[in-house]
């Protein structure tokens, strides 16, 4: 037990700096261009010596996929406790129901728009295809975790009968996808309602017929 207690020491104080560092990103961010914030505004924002910054991380790219991550871990838990509609219709027998809620799906896109510079910054990093499969690597493994969550929770009723891993890979592209269209190209005209209309039917009945509902 006790010689558990240097370590949790040492845990803590790594965290505190990554956090300071993320904070510090993110406070600079607010006020300047991201291509004009460097390592030693960030260090010296955050009350760190360079020498520890790139102990924990290479780059300030590297410290923004860190804030993104953050962002996205936010979100699972969430989403990962959300309560799934199975009837396969409405009263009237007439229109099929969506198998998740519009809220959570339009809480992802409403968190996007919270969070807009941050999501912005990495899709138009200069070093953006590095950056993009980063940030699907992020999205897969959070999407995953969900699904996992979520057939756990949901054990009478759901059953994939396709590997839950291509599952994942399937709607985690068609989201990062599609809120790189809505970012770059629709320049967020669409509100996040709209978005979640949009995209709920495209996906939801194929993973219904996955799951044999």
């Amino acid at each position: 037990m006790t010689s558990d207690i240097p370590q949790k020491k040492t845990d803590r104080r790594i965290l505190r700096t990554r956090n300071a560092l993320v904070t510090a990103l993110t406070e600079l961010i607010e006020e300047k261009d991201y291509t004009e914030i460097s390592v030693d505004e960030i260090t010296q924002r955050a009350d760190i010596g360079r020498a520890t910054f790139y102990l924990h991380f290479k780059d300030k790219d590297d410290l923004l996929l860190e804030k993104f991550n953050e962002l996205v871990s936010k979100r699972v838990e969430e989403l990962s406790q959300i309560s799934l509609d199975f009837s396969k219709s409405d009263l009237a027998g007439e229109t099929q129901r969506p198998l998740f809620p519009s809220p959570p799906l339009l809480g992802v896109f409403e968190y996007i728009v919270e969070n807009q510079k941050i999501f912005r910054i990495q899709l138009n990093s200069a070093n953006a295809l590095n950056m993009s499969e980063k940030i699907g690597t992020i999205i897969l493994n959070s999407i995953m975790q969900v699904f996992q969550s979520i057939e756990k929770n949901n054990p009478e009723h759901l059953q994939f009968n396709l590997p839950i891993e291509f599952v994942s890979a399937y709607f985690s592209g068609a989201l990062l996808s599609s809120v790189k269209w809505w970012m770059l190209e629709n320049q967020m005209q669409l509100t996040p309602l709209e978005m979640t209309r949009m995209f709920q039917p495209m996906f939801f009945p194929g993973l219904r017929k996955v799951l044999g509902l």
